[in-house]
């Protein structure tokens, strides 16, 4: 990733669903930010919520809701 940082300007890692991963951490402490990807009419509401918490919250930038 430290290769990647000083060649590119933006980098997108494409990562398994938060609660299915254990790296979770790993991965998004290496990034500067967060975007969750969330399909419409799948993704409970407890269980995105609790995907939210296992995110650094200062790098959860926001969500993107796909499939509508």
């Amino acid at each position: 990733m430290s290769w990647c940082h000083e060649a590119f300007k933006l980098i997108i890692v494409d990562s398994p669903p938060v609660l299915c991963f254990s790296d979770t951490q790993l991965i998004s402490a290496s990034c500067d930010g967060v975007l969750m990807v969330v399909r419409a009419q799948q993704a409970k509401r407890g269980l995105l919520e609790k995907s939210a918490r296992q995110v650094d919250a200062r790098k959860l930038l926001g969500l993107v809701y796909n499939g509508v």
